[in-house]
């Protein structure tokens, strides 16, 4: 059985968190970065995202572990604090807060697809059959047949060759740039490798689960590190031999000097652009294409670093930290509940207020477990009796 709970979404977070600050150290690390390489970069990123979307706990799996008192007393009284008369929780107040912010959040991010599809409608233009660009472009794919749906445009909107479009594919050039038949090849072999890789379904997948955790700022610079990782990825499927890195690197360098200002500056996640102005960003990509394969560590240390990335992944679900204090419990002082020391004051028809010993307790959906014979008052009959 599967079971999303408080205690299982700071699992995931905490977690998710982890991999992120890991992500930050080796990006910040280059000699680490080289050293560990495209397979266990890739592989914290994934565990990353896959933890964030699966904010749960397996039943039949999972294993509770009791924090200490005092921190299950701030944990519990969290979960169970109420306020307006006891209708809202502070966890409820949380929720409804997070959805609002993924309602906002989305609806900017289809504002800015919907002003950038306007504005790149009307600034397309179709490239003549005889233009190298489109001699180098049937090329491409004939030697990648699923690549055949690609159509190939030019338009004043952009600064870098983009790809753009999750349905309807186009690799877009700038109207500006001017490009060499060796550098169109590897423009339009970089933008057809990231359609071939559905990078474009997996930026924009990721897109979704940012919006969904809008809230951790941790998650902007995942984004980031995710967009280089996707480049880096298609950097070394393509540029194999020591001649073609160099050839490939200059190109990134020349188009790199075209971009001085980008023309729509808001983020598109339905495109992918071959090259970002970004110094770090653009160093990573070359240090890790020129100098991985000269540092990487050896098979067997990789295989085992991959090992406990996934034995981590696996423990996130088994052991998941509990509050061993129930804020309701302990104000009860385990008194059984009977018509002499308990009510209920009906606040809807699923919604009851417990008292126990003239207190407040609860907010109770169900009365199923409880004797038949407690007394429950009508808000108005609690009120008529105050008065008098």
């Amino acid at each position: 059985m599967i079971r999303f709970s408080f205690s299982s979404f700071y699992m995931s977070i905490i977690f998710a968190n982890l991999m992120i600050l890991l992500l930050f150290i080796i990006f910040q690390n280059q000699k680490l970065m080289l050293k560990l390489g495209l397979p266990i970069i890739g592989s914290v990123v994934f565990v990353t995202i896959l933890r964030m979307m699966l904010p749960f706990e397996f039943l039949f799996l999972s294993h509770n572990i009791y924090f200490p008192e005092p921190i299950s007393k701030i944990l519990s009284d969290f979960q169970h604090a109420c306020y307006f008369d006891g209708r809202f929780s502070l966890c409820t107040f949380i929720g409804i807060f997070w959805i609002i912010g993924i309602i906002f959040f989305s609806i900017r991010s289809i504002k800015i697809e919907k002003e950038f599809n306007k504005q790149l409608k009307s600034s397309l233009h179709i490239i003549p059959e005889f233009d190298p660009a489109c001699q180098v472009m049937r090329d491409i794919q004939r030697e990648f047949p699923k690549a055949s749906c690609i159509k190939l445009r030019t338009s004043s909107l952009i600064s870098s060759p983009i790809i753009y479009g999750l349905r309807n594919p186009y690799i877009l050039l700038p109207e500006d740039l001017i490009l060499n038949k060796k550098q169109l090849y590897y423009v339009l072999r970089h933008e057809t490798s990231h359609y071939l890789n559905h990078d474009l379904l997996l930026k924009q997948t990721f897109h979704i689960i940012c919006i969904i955790y809008w809230w951790n700022p941790l998650c902007i610079y995942l984004r980031s590190k995710f967009d280089v990782f996707l480049e880096m990825r298609v950097d070394h499927s393509i540029s194999t031999s020591q001649k073609q890195k160099i050839e490939y690197l200059e190109c990134i360098l020349f188009i790199a000097k075209h971009i001085i200002c980008p023309k729509f500056t808001k983020r598109i996640t339905s495109s992918i652009a071959f090259c970002k102005k970004t110094d770090s960003d653009l160093n990573h990509r070359f240090k890790v294409l020129m100098e991985s394969e000269n540092h990487l560590l050896s098979k067997a240390k990789i295989n085992l670093i991959l090992t406990f990335l996934t034995t981590m992944f696996i423990l996130s679900f088994l052991y998941i930290f509990e509050a061993s204090y129930d804020a309701i419990e302990n104000q009860t002082n385990i008194t059984t509940p009977n018509k002499e020391n308990c009510y209920f004051i009906k606040i809807s028809d699923d919604k009851y207020k417990l008292y126990l010993n003239g207190k407040y307790i609860a907010i109770e959906e169900s009365l199923k477990y409880y004797p038949d014979d407690i007394p429950i008052y009508d808000r108005e009959e609690v009120t008529e009796y105050e008065e008098n």
